[in-house]
Formats: C-alpha cells, structure tokens, sequence
C-alpha cells in the first residue's frame, strides 16, 4: 500500500515548487504538458520516456531557489543562466530516479546554434525542453501563443525541425486550450504513475535540495528522520505509523523553501522580526501540504514545532491535542537541531544535549517519556544518525564539488 499515491505526490510537488518565485507558478507543469504533447506527437518515445521526460520538464527549475538567475530566465538571457541549470541537473542527478535524463536539464538554456560547444546526450529533447520553456515564458509575459511566438521560431535559437513538430502539435492538439483553461496539472496527474521507491526519491529530492540551500542545514532532514524512526521503533509503533512518521519528518520543514537563505544562514541569533519570518516556513508548509494527502502525515509535519503545555506555534496546541507521532517528531526536530552545528553554535555533546531536554520536558514543552528514551538510547540514536547521514553528507559534497568544476568548464567554453 502507498502511504503517499501518484496525484498526492504531483501535488506536493507543484506547491513546493509555486513557493520558489509567484512569477514562476505552474510554469514547470506547463512545460511538461506541452513537452508531454510533443514527444506523443512525434511517436518515437515510449510511455515511460514520456514519463519521465515529464518529470525532468515538472522539476527542470528545481535549482532556481539557489540562485539569482529567475530575473534573468524571464528576460530569455539563456547563454547567461548557467547556475540554476546545473544545481537542477545535480540535484536530478543524485537525489532522483532521472539520473540518465539529468543532463537534459544542465543544457536546457543552450540555444541551438550552440550545440556545437557542447557533448549533449540528449540534443533532441534537450532543445525540445529549451523550445516549450521559451513558449510558456511567453505565456509568462502575458503574450499571445501561439501567434506571437511562433513569429520568433525562424531564429537560430531553436532547431527547425523541432519548431515544425511544436506547430504540428499545436495545430492536431488542443493544447492551447488546455493551457489556457489550465487543465493541463488534471492531464498530467491522470497520467503520471510511480512505484513507491519512485515516490519516496522524489519526496526525499524535494525535501533535501530545501535542505542544500543553507551548508549548516544539510543533514537536518535526514538527521529528524532518522531519530524520528528510531524513536518510533522503540516506542513499537506498527510499520504503517513509522512510515506514516518517516514522511512527515521528511517533509517537516518543506516550507523553508520560501524562507531566505540569509536568515537560514544568519551566524548569531535572530531579531524579533527574523524570527518571525523563519516562523512562518510552519505556514508555508501547511500551504504546500494540506489538501495533498493522509491528513495524519501533514499533522505529523505541520505540528513540530507545538509544545505540549501550549507554548509553541503556529496554533498554540497542547497536550491533549498532540499525537505520539507528533510529540516524537517534535523531540527529534529538537535533538537534531541540538546535535548539528549552525551558523550561530557548534555541534552539543550528550550532556548539553540532554541537559536541554529535560529542561523542556520539565517545562511541560516535549514528552518526558520520548526524552527518558533519548537518554537511554542516545548511543543508537546517533550511530543511526551516522548511518543515514553518511550518504547524504558524500552526495552534498559531491554536488558542491562538481557545481564550481561545471562552472569553470562553462567559463572557459566563453
């Protein structure tokens, strides 16, 4: 049984991805539409190319959030809007299950007179991507497609026979109409289909890329999970209300994808005005989750930050209120938090880790039973952290590695 099914996946994808910039909402799902429309128009891909091409078109802009480029992507400055494009083929590349497709994505802002420069793997759909992300651009700016646009395909920024099959497909299709009533999201999501591993990769791209704005927030999601499981296994909840707890914790902090990264990555303590907007990532979830899918798991996400004698936030919940799966997301939030280093303090040790806890837990914040569990399987807590982490940690360093390396090779290519 799939704790999290195809639409509610497509969902939360299309609201994270509306958080990054309100210029840019539903512009990736457009894109897929239209791209979806193509490739079926031409014949010559199978279901699955077709799906995943999709996917790769939906999340083509994952790494915009990372850069200052989306001014930029607007204005069709494409030999100059390097950087989004290589996060979001790093990002596909090592936290997806479209690692073969990602390059589509590094190339995706090359105009066709320059595919000469460059060793693409996939140039038809890589300029097949270029062409409908310039058309919905226009859709963007509020200009007439298909009429206006097509006045522009003669030029040597797209690739003849690709501009013939985007006119074919316009011309045989309702694609238009679609668009502009904006049905194309219900076609995809009847569409789209994926097993759960499939599901699982891509909650966990989209929640770990949040995670790689900040250097000092990397492991925070990976490290909540882990502790969220091992607490829950302890505590000898079913396999459905670990999984059930997984995927809150995973999604916990999904909101802070419209949280600036220079509050994120403040060294020292917030002011009073900061605080408040790093708060308000707990509201930015509940926009991106609720409506999504199992209300039980964006309970889990949405209340991590509540205390059980009524002093947290965003709802001022007590204990009468909160579930076991949400008191132990709420401790493992915390333990993580207490256990990494940040921009303002170095990782604690079990001491002051456990000194804090219990501080709360007399306070009536956080459940003293999960924090008497902390203490007596701390060791198992953390070599499961390391566990989990490791991975992770290598991939982001990889990912940081190979984003200079890119650059500097696009540098030197002029």
């Amino acid at each position: 049984m799939k704790i999290i099914n195809d639409s509610e996946l497509l969902h939360i994808i299309h609201n994270t991805l509306n958080e990054i910039d309100e210029r840019l909402i539903d512009h990736g799902f457009r894109v897929a539409y239209l791209l979806r429309e193509m490739m079926i128009q031409d014949g010559s891909y199978s279901e699955e190319e077709i799906r995943d091409m999709s996917m790769v078109a939906i999340l083509h802009d994952i790494g915009a959030y990372k850069t200052d480029e989306i001014d930029a992507m607007l204005g069709f400055e494409s030999r100059h809007i390097w950087k989004h494009a290589v996060y979001g083929y790093l990002f596909l590349k090592y936290l997806s299950p479209l690692k073969q497709l990602s390059s589509v994505v590094l190339y995706h802002h090359v105009p066709f007179q320059d595919y000469g420069l460059y060793d693409i793997p996939y140039p038809k759909l890589t300029q097949m991507l270029h062409l409908v992300d310039h058309c919905d651009l226009y859709l963007i700016r509020k200009e007439k497609f298909p009429d206006d646009f097509h006045d522009r395909l003669s030029t040597e920024e797209y690739d003849p026979e690709l501009t013939a099959l985007l006119k074919k497909t316009v011309q045989k299709s309702n694609v238009v109409e679609v668009i502009t009533h904006e049905h194309h999201e219900n076609r995809l999501m009847e569409e789209l289909h994926f097993n759960e591993q499939e599901i699982l990769q891509y909650i966990s791209l989209i929640s770990y890329s949040i995670d790689f704005q900040s250097k000092h927030m990397v492991a925070h999601t990976i490290t909540t999970t882990s502790i969220s499981k091992t607490l829950g296994t302890l505590l000898k909840l079913s396999d459905i209300q670990i999984q059930k707890l997984m995927y809150g914790a995973l999604l916990h902090d999904i909101g802070k994808v419209a949280t600036p990264v220079s509050i994120l990555e403040k060294p020292g303590r917030l002011t009073a005005s900061e605080m408040k907007i790093m708060r308000e990532h707990v509201t930015h979830s509940i926009h991106i989750l609720k409506g999504t899918m199992d209300n039980e798991i964006v309970q889990i996400a949405v209340r991590h930050h509540e205390k059980l004698n009524g002093k947290g936030y965003p709802y001022g919940l007590s204990e009468k209120d909160l579930t076991l799966e949400q008191r132990i997301l709420a401790v493992a939030d915390i333990f993580s938090a207490l256990s990494g280093k940040r921009s303002y303090k170095e990782a604690f040790d079990k001491q002051q880790m456990m000194h804090i806890l219990y501080q709360m837990a007399d306070e009536g914040a956080i459940d003293s039973t999960i924090v008497d569990i902390c203490h007596e399987h701390f060791h198992t807590i953390m070599e499961n952290i390391e566990t989990d982490c490791i991975p992770l940690l290598s991939t982001y360093h990889h990912i940081e590695y190979e984003y200079e390396h890119i650059l500097q090779v696009i540098g030197k290519k002029g």
